[in-house]
């Protein structure tokens, strides 16, 4: 028997100081804040990893320069 693939999405919506994420896991949504540095990026990074991502499709709305 196939085991299933649980399709993770994360939405990513970026400003000059912060980065607002909601992953998506099946029917579950979690939602963190990150700081849009480099030690935020790191953050969001381990973020996914507690959550056992190991695959995603990423969609975001990166407005003027950011």
């Amino acid at each position: 028997m196939l085991g299933l693939i649980m399709r993770m999405i994360l939405g990513i919506d970026i400003s000059k100081r912060s980065m607002d994420v909601l992953l998506l896991k099946g029917k579950e949504r979690v939602y963190e804040r990150f700081n849009n540095t480099a030690a935020g990026i790191a953050e969001l990074c381990k973020w996914l990893t507690s959550h056992q991502v190991n695959e995603l499709h990423v969609c975001l709305e990166a407005t003027n320069v950011y």
